[in-house]
């Protein structure tokens, strides 16, 4: 049995004096986590778009991944991954983790829109997510998971998965997302394989009752709520990756004019 991989990678974004663009300026890693370079696809003074790579072979039992994105002032980065995040079959069942942290200088913004992360049955998961911002950043973010293969039909019938998300702004804790599946025990989530949060800042209550006419359908349960005045949640769960990804594009897609200040630019790697 080959050793656990543990990885780490250090990005650093600023924003260039010269033309105005961000950049990336630092980026380090050890192990299988890389980025390609960045890409400017809406122009070199809109969001810097960065690919981030996981491990090919996807995440097993001991395998430890740290990801850390620094963004100063006036930076504006557009956060993806090519292809879904795998937490396989711990034979040994030792758990596996993905740690991330992500800090926000001022008037920094964020869009950070990963596809889902698959946990296959009998995988043990740690996923922990950090958000260190300031009153005027700027972000759109989501978290995808699913529990076993929705599309064959496979189960999530056995295995554990801790889920932790946490939002602080200038030290105060404003959102803490706490989940803990055991032995492949759902019913916490009502039995749904799928599920998924999004969080938005700044919001307002007119983007909240744009958001909940969106989301109200009967092929999913949701709820969107606004926390302290500006703070959007959005809280899903459903059957189907497929609807549940053309939901999450659907609001994308109306949020990031309001907050970002920029029409929809889906990344290119979404539709390879």
């Amino acid at each position: 049995m080959s050793d656990p991989w543990i990885s780490t990678i250090y990005l650093k974004c600023r924003r260039s004096d010269r033309d105005k663009k961000t950049v990336l300026y630092c980026r380090k890693h050890t192990g299988p986590l890389m980025v390609q370079h960045p890409f400017y696809p809406e122009g070199e003074k809109k969001s810097c778009h960065i690919y981030l790579l996981y491990p090919p072979g996807g995440i097993v039992g001991g395998d430890k991944l740290f990801v850390n994105l620094y963004m100063n002032k006036n930076t504006k980065v557009l956060l993806t991954m090519p292809s879904i995040t795998k937490f396989y079959f711990s034979k040994s069942s030792k758990s596996s983790s993905l740690t991330q942290y992500f800090f926000l200088e001022e008037k920094a913004t964020l869009e950070f829109l990963p596809p889902e992360t698959l946990l296959f049955p009998g995988a043990y998961a740690e996923i922990t997510t950090y958000f260190y911002i300031q009153k005027n950043s700027k972000i759109i973010a989501w978290d995808n998971l699913s529990f076993g293969r929705t599309v064959l039909k496979e189960p999530f019938d056995k295995g554990n998965c801790n889920y932790k998300l946490q939002i602080w702004q200038s030290d105060i804790l404003l959102l803490y997302e706490k989940l803990c599946i055991s032995n492949g025990d759902l019913s916490i989530i009502n039995h749904y394989p799928l599920l998924s949060t999004l969080i938005a800042t700044p919001a307002n209550e007119q983007l909240l009752n744009i958001v909940r006419k969106i989301i109200y359908n009967k092929r999913i349960i949701a709820g969107a709520t606004l926390l302290d005045s500006s703070l959007l949640v959005v809280r899903m769960l459903c059957n189907n990756d497929n609807y549940l990804r053309t939901i999450l594009y659907k609001l994308w897609d109306v949020l990031r004019p309001e907050i970002i200040g920029d029409i929809s630019f889906p990344p290119r790697i979404w539709f390879t």
